[in-house]
């Protein structure tokens, strides 16, 4: 038993160092697309439960979320956002918004508080959708066994398309007027999938990761209203290759 054993294992080795392997290299990646960051929704202290509000605010980007030779976000210094919240309870909110800087974002969600004395916690998570415009190219590279010949032949995958994603935030604060802090992160937006036409590589997907550290003021105002102003690190991931940009942005929120 054992001598077969060990036959079968040799075999097995022998096998495995003359079959090749073929694989799909994603070689650049391009993508034209709002980077989907609202202003973080907050509300005064003195809500009610059955209210709306309103909040309008505005970006500026100090470079474009990813810059390298091969790999690319492309996305305006200037954005736009607005958004509604509707109070459900004391400690529970309906988030819906919308963004524009190349091309538009919506996305709804909820919110839920945490308040004590002097602090006030926020938990927010938000579903939505950017239109994007993706341009992927990569190769078909290797060998199917050692004697044939080496496969390299180019891969696209461009196009618009509006693709899904997912954003979660936590925030605290000082009760009333104050500074605040917050962690925002996208966990992973699929831009596209590179797919060999004879089936004999794997799939290659490619998707972007985003994440946030931003802090401020919130000023509130005895008519229910509030301005936030803040600054932020933004960055982003696309295919192994990391940018960063700073951001500042400003924000109305308005009850009606």
């Amino acid at each position: 038993m054992k001598v077969e054993l060990l036959r079968v294992a040799f075999l097995t080795a022998i096998c495995q160092s003359l079959c090749g392997c073929i694989f799909i290299k994603v070689t650049g990646v391009r993508v034209d697309a709002d980077l989907a960051m609202p202003a973080p929704p907050m509300l005064p202290d003195s809500v009610r439960a059955g209210q709306f509000f309103g909040q309008m605010g505005v970006r500026l980007s100090s470079a474009e979320p990813v810059e390298s030779d091969s790999f690319q976000w492309r996305a305006p210094r200037v954005g736009g956002d607005i958004g509604v919240q509707y109070v459900a309870t004391r400690h529970v909110r309906i988030l819906s918004g919308a963004s524009v800087s190349s091309t538009p974002s919506a996305w709804l969600g909820m919110g839920t508080n945490v308040r004590n004395t002097y602090l006030a916690w926020d938990f927010d998570a938000l579903f939505g959708a950017t239109w994007t415009k993706v341009d992927i190219h990569g190769q078909v590279t290797g060998w199917e066994d050692e004697s044939g010949p080496q496969r390299k032949s180019s891969l696209v995958d461009q196009g618009s398309r509006v693709l899904p994603w997912m954003q979660f935030a936590v925030r605290t604060r000082m009760r009333g007027s104050g500074p605040w802090l917050e962690l925002r992160i996208q966990p992973g937006m699929k831009l596209g999938t590179l797919v060999d036409p004879e089936g004999e590589a794997d799939d290659q997907s490619v998707a972007s990761i985003t994440s946030a550290t931003s802090g401020g003021w919130i000023q509130e105002f005895p008519n229910g209203s509030a301005l936030v102003v803040g600054a932020r690190t933004v960055g982003t991931q696309l295919e192994n290759v990391t940018g960063g940009t700073a951001q500042g942005f400003a924000s109305w929120v308005q009850p009606f």
